[in-house]
């Protein structure tokens, strides 16, 4: 089973949710070109290699190259639509007459990045990531997939299990929803890095926003 993976922590809460049999048969897949910055990328990657070797076990790890714009190229076309931007931190910035910033030679640097919503640029995330398991799976012959989305608190199971089904139908590879509950996803694993926030550019501003309150 080839198993997308975007942290250590999540990883070793869905290892642990397999039956000793799936937990044989486990590869990792580590592509992630929506994490930000490449440091994080790699601290991410490092905590994963820490984690696969504590379990001594013989465990694959794939891993991509990181090409961020892959991500930021996906949800570029949402930048050009006003209805994306995250309205809860605009601080009236939509109050703006719009006119006259398209007129401001020297636009600020507010003006030129705006915060996507998450309820917008999360699926084409999820999607982003998960077709690239499947593509690696297919390639490789690996009969069926999985992802650490599905151990994550900040994920939308639902939307990333519709996501998971439609590739599923569309590359015929059988993809398999882990059984973690809520007390599995909430407990906390120590020993190793461990980020706080999704892994985005976007993420990490809406947390650096939260924890300082700008």
């Amino acid at each position: 089973m080839l198993i997308h993976t975007c942290c250590a922590d999540c990883f070793l809460k869905l290892y642990q949710s397999l039956s000793e049999e799936m937990q044989a048969a486990v590869q990792i897949f580590f592509y992630n070109p929506n994490i930000y910055p490449r440091e994080e990328h790699q601290a991410r990657l490092l905590a994963i290699k820490k984690v696969v070797k504590s379990l001594n076990r013989d465990i694959k790890i794939i891993v991509a190259n990181y090409q961020p714009q892959d991500y930021f190229q996906t949800i570029k076309k949402l930048k050009a639509n006003p209805e994306n931007r995250d309205s809860s931190k605009n601080r009236g910035r939509q109050n703006r007459d719009a006119k006259n910033r398209e007129n401001c030679e020297n636009k600020s640097a507010d003006d030129r990045f705006t915060i996507i919503s998450r309820q917008k640029r999360c699926p084409l995330c999820w999607e982003l990531r998960l077709r690239a398991l499947f593509e690696k799976a297919q390639a490789e012959k690996i009969p069926l997939v999985s992802s650490t989305l599905f151990s994550s608190n900040y994920q939308d199971l639902d939307k990333v299990k519709l996501i998971a089904q439609k590739l599923s139908e569309e590359y015929q590879i059988d993809f398999y929803v882990p059984k973690i509950d809520q007390a599995m996803r909430d407990h906390s694993h120590r020993g190793f890095y461990k980020q706080n926030y999704c892994g985005c550019l976007y993420s990490l501003l809406e947390k650096s926003r939260e924890k300082y309150d700008v």
